[in-house]
């Protein structure tokens, strides 16, 4: 009714469930168990907006959801929690929210995942509608149940979500999809793995280059899981690109550039390898050493501090590959995302280029 007064809650119920439960979903059976909280004190605290309804029986701070809202990760993982207050057996993040978890990139400019992600083993697979929030706040995600095996060491946990481990969600990343897609999580995955006992601020290029077999373990490990899902839909896929990881790649640009490379099924690069040039060492993005030629993938965000420092540094040094007798190709992260074909076009002109040079 128009005019009538909006509940104001009970400060003191808030007061003790935000001692609780500073930035965390609770079940609200519990906090009434413990005597924090009456069933009534928490239905006023809801009629007030003071807090928030995530899933059914489970709720959170509004400040904590509104201070969340403001970091898209944060504001996925608390769902993920409230999720996994409701199931009636353990569940852990996979799929984009355990990417989520891991801070791993899905894909060259991925969106936000659209839904949270489950595994929830011996449940049959589910789909939930979200919940409705208050206005103001960031809209809730629907949720995907996915009754899958989950072997032991394939779980773990991460800021308190448990979440399937790095080499699962790798994989499963991977699955039926093109290497252009899956070389971006799988190439991270695999740097992770194989810097693990890397000393703390190491040359990661130089590392990587003194330690084959710690890069050998980690695509073991990947490999291990891949073994495991013998038979699921879209593994080959997976398996594939795990055997064409390369932990070398600096962004999902490179990996990205190279995948599309090798889905033409041209030459297979090296990456980050070191060149001489005018008595200075460059990395080259992807590199054709027979071949003399250099691919360099450059994301705009490399510019960003000092675009006009940046781009003279970046002229010198491809000035510099040139003179060494090196063909450079270079392209952008737009360039890709919206004409591959002519990117790739641009990079097999090269790779002619360098083979008629060779033999003229």
């Amino acid at each position: 009714m128009l005019g009538m007064a909006r509940p104001r809650g009970s400060s003191s119920t808030l007061e003790r469930l935000a001692a609780a439960y500073p930035s965390a979903p609770f079940r609200l059976r519990d906090v009434v168990a413990a005597g924090l909280a009456t069933r009534g004190g928490v239905r006023s605290c809801l009629g007030a907006g003071q807090l928030v309804r995530l899933r059914p029986g489970v709720a959170v701070a509004r400040s904590a959801l509104e201070q969340a809202g403001d970091d898209p990760r944060e504001y996925h993982l608390l769902q993920v929690r409230a999720v996994v207050l409701t199931l009636p057996r353990p569940g852990w993040a996979s799929l984009e929210s355990a990417a989520m978890a891991y801070d791993l990139p899905r894909r060259l400019a991925a969106a936000e995942p659209r839904a949270l992600r489950v595994d929830v083993p011996g449940l049959p697979d589910a789909e939930l509608d979200a919940l409705a929030v208050p206005p103001g706040l960031p809209a809730l995600l629907p949720i995907h149940l996915h009754g899958t095996r989950l072997p032991q060491e394939q779980r773990t946990v991460i800021d308190d979500v448990p979440v399937t481990s790095l080499e699962r969600t790798a994989v499963e990343l991977c699955r039926g999809r093109p290497l252009h897609i899956s070389l971006v999580p799988v190439d991270e995955a695999l740097r992770r793995l194989a810097l693990a006992d890397a000393p703390a601020g190491c040359d990661v290029r130089e590392y990587l280059a003194r330690h084959e077999e710690a890069i050998l373990a980690g695509r073991a490990r990947l490999l291990a899981v891949t073994d495991l899902m013998r038979g699921w839909p879209g593994v080959v896929a997976a398996r594939e690109a795990v055997a064409r990881a390369d932990p070398r790649a600096e962004s999902p640009l490179e990996s990205c550039s190279r995948g599309f490379v090798l889905e033409r099924n041209l030459p297979r690069p090296e990456v980050g390898v070191p060149v001489v040039a005018d008595g200075r060492t460059y990395y080259g993005d992807l590199v054709w050493r027979t071949l003399r030629v250099i691919g360099e993938a450059d994301g705009w965000c490399k510019y960003a501090a000092d675009p006009m420092g940046r781009l003279r540094a970046e002229k010198h040094r491809e000035d510099a590959l040139r003179r060494a007798g090196w063909i450079v190709v270079r392209w952008t992260s737009d360039e890709l995302l919206r004409t591959p074909g002519v990117v790739i076009a641009r990079i097999e002109a090269a790779l002619v280029d360098a083979r008629r040079r060779l033999t003229a």
